[in-house]
């Protein structure tokens, strides 16, 4: 009845991935906002709503716009902003009332394409001013919700264990039976904890326990030693597994088959290497594959309970980009900073000490300091806070057990002093997961384009950012009558590190490029990468096979000679630049690689050193920043800037 009343129904910022079929039943609604979810089709159950007259589906994942959007007669106001639409239906030119479609941010879409359907709408007729006014309201609507839901972070509230059953367990008892029961302990690996354990089973070796355990706290392992129960003596040891809680998902219940492990010793039961016995969630079935070397399995049912966490006034604050979420926050933490230079002179401490509060997001790491001490005092910058980019970290260690120690590729050190152990030891295990994930498909850079939280956030899929064909044709005004694009790397079946799309000479047909790949190391054959108006080129490539017999390839020479006389201004020479040392190269041609030595064709080698080499430096060099008396003389002990002054004259 409020629906009938209303005319309007907003699921806006609900993640959805569909829209119920149902929702055509609504027959009075007339404006329905579906923005900032996860669609990835359009809702088809929304085309029999005949009065509707405003459809919002702003940044979504929709690719296309189905032909039967024309049952739309009385649809006036239509956006699919930031979505990724790759063609637009001829069928919105029948729309009769259409007068605003808006299409930004479908990168995938062409300008022209834009242009054109901009010229089929026609003139905003009455009521159209209301609608926009309506949905400028739904959007600040929206954003208070999405604000709202930023408050708070999500940390774990506890566990509920269901102890199902074991099998293959091995037999300790005179009468090759045992008596099993499992101990569990929900700890962080140091200290305190959650302890239980199940009934005894007698005379099995497959147990069904069938026990429920609600343990509180927020620790981050859940250990389960399954013991042999001793009338006489101490209960001997089964085997034990470990389940890392930072890997289960929230307010879901998963099925795990764990293998049991022989005892580690003291030291490594106290949790120094948490992922030793982690089973893959969603596995099964792990028997047949572990059988010989595990001590029989353990079947369990885990539950990770949420609890919402509230942000301090200056984490609410922090500017997060859409799809970062906050994992670990430390309230106390002390930032414990490198002397500045020429305060060792001076008598003064090498370290600063300033106290701030620490956020783990799903991006990275922030330091936020509220108060600074040490010999020069300086004001708090609680909006400009420290920021390591998970990306960016390089290693992760404790210096003691209150101590945090992260080191970045940009050469900057940041040691953490925590209130307690347990703080250090939740915040590295967030940190690494972000810095170091078992999957990349954790990383934030495809986290983001999955939640866009309603912000104003110009989102591009990461595959389509680089477009082959406006790049070379559109923004360096190549020539088509010289280059062309070749799909000869469709699907990257020839070459894996190489574009799917590349451009290549006009002279050149598709099966010579398969044949000079062949000839190229990794199938990198010479592609371009810069074109000037004066048509001279940049091209690069790999290394030709050509190995101490000196092969030849006549299909590789071929596509050099069109590289060179593709340039109007010197068609008859091209210069090979050689990024390797010639000592190097002359030792490639005994792996099977080499050198080209071709036709009208001038080589240089620039001395540049292998990545090895240029690492070892940049190592010393960060040693030397971070010593406590560095000097210009140290520096160029390193060799790093006689390498970079060998990189630059290249």
């Amino acid at each position: 009845e409020d629906e009938e009343k209303t005319g309007s129904l907003f699921l806006n910022a609900l993640e959805l991935t569909a829209v119920p079929e149902k929702i055509g039943d609504l027959k009075h609604l007339s404006k329905v906002y579906l923005g900032n979810n996860a669609l990835r089709t359009f809702p088809a159950g929304i085309l029999p709503i005949k009065h509707l007259t405003l459809l919002h589906l702003d940044y979504n994942h929709l690719e296309t716009i189905p032909d039967t959007i024309n049952q739309l007669q009385s649809l006036v106001f239509l956006m699919v902003r930031h979505n990724r639409l790759t063609e637009i239906p001829e069928t919105l030119q029948s729309l009769p009332n259409l007068s605003l479609l808006w299409l930004e941010g479908n990168s995938n879409l062409p300008p022209p394409i834009i242009r054109n359907v901009g010229e089929m709408i026609k003139p905003d007729p009455e009521g159209v001013r209301s609608l926009l006014a309506e949905y400028k309201a739904a959007l600040r609507l929206t954003q208070e919700n999405v604000e709202k839901k930023n408050r708070f972070y999500l940390s774990t509230g506890g566990i509920h264990v269901c102890i199902e059953e074991g099998h293959d367990l091995p037999a300790l008892d005179m009468n090759n039976r045992s008596d099993p029961f499992v101990k569990l302990l929900f700890w962080d690996g140091i200290e305190g904890g959650e302890r239980a354990k199940t009934k005894v089973a007698k005379t099995t070796l497959a147990p069904r326990w069938q026990q429920h355990f609600d343990l509180t706290g927020s620790y981050r392992i859940l250990r389960l030693e399954v013991l042999d129960h001793d009338l006489i003596g101490s209960n001997e040891m089964m085997g034990v597994a470990q389940v890392l809680v930072a890997d289960l998902p929230f307010d879901e219940v998963v099925r795990l088959t764990l293998p049991l492990q022989p005892a580690k010793s003291k030291k490594e039961r106290k949790g120094k290497d948490v992922r030793i016995i982690s089973s893959a969630l969603g596995d099964t079935s792990p028997m047949e594959s572990s059988r010989k070397q595990t001590q029989g399995f353990i079947v369990l049912s885990v539950c990770r309970k949420s609890r919402k966490v509230p942000l301090s006034a200056t984490a609410a604050k922090l500017q997060c980009l859409p799809g970062e979420e906050f994992v670990a926050v430390a309230v106390e933490v002390r930032y414990l900073r490198a002397g500045e230079e020429g305060e060792a002179e001076s008598g003064a401490q090498e370290e600063h000490v300033a106290t701030g509060e620490l956020w783990v997001t799903t991006r990275g790491l922030y330091v936020a300091i509220r108060e600074c001490g040490g010999p020069k005092k300086e004001k708090s910058q609680p909006n400009c806070p420290l920021f390591i980019p998970g990306g960016l970290v390089n290693r992760i260690f404790r210096s003691s057990k209150t101590q945090l120690v992260v080191d970045a590729k940009d050469l900057r050190t940041v040691t953490l002093q925590f209130l307690s152990s347990g703080d250090c030891e939740r915040v590295m295990i967030s940190l690494q997961a972000i810095a170091f994930p078992l999957d990349l498909s954790h990383c934030f850079s495809f986290l983001r384009g999955s939640v866009l939280q309603g912000k104003k956030w110009n989102d591009l899929p990461g595959w389509n950012l680089y477009d082959c064909h406006y790049e070379f044709f559109g923004r360096q005004r190549c020539s088509t009558a010289l280059w062309r694009e070749t799909t000869v790397n469709d699907g990257y079946v020839v070459s894996p590190t190489y574009p799917s799309r590349f451009l290549v000479p006009c002279k050149v047909d598709d099966e010579t490029l398969r044949q000079a790949m062949v000839f190229r190391g990794q199938g990198r054959i010479p592609i371009l990468s810069y074109y000037h108006l004066n048509t001279a080129t940049i091209t690069r490539c790999a290394q030709p096979k050509v190995g101490m017999k000196g092969k030849r390839n006549r299909w590789d020479e071929e596509l050099v000679a069109a590289i060179r006389t593709s340039n109007c201004i010197n068609p008859l020479q091209l210069f090979i630049c050689d990024a390797r040392p010639f000592a190097a190269a002359v030792g490639n041609k005994m792996a099977g690689r080499g050198y080209e030595l071709y036709d009208k064709c001038s080589l240089e080698f620039l001395n540049i050193p292998n990545i090895h080499a240029v690492r070892g430096a940049l190592n010393k060099l960060r040693a030397v920043c971070q010593g406590h008396h560095p000097t210009w003389n140290k520096v160029e002990e390193t060799g790093w800037v006689t390498l970079i002054r060998t990189i630059l004259r290249g």
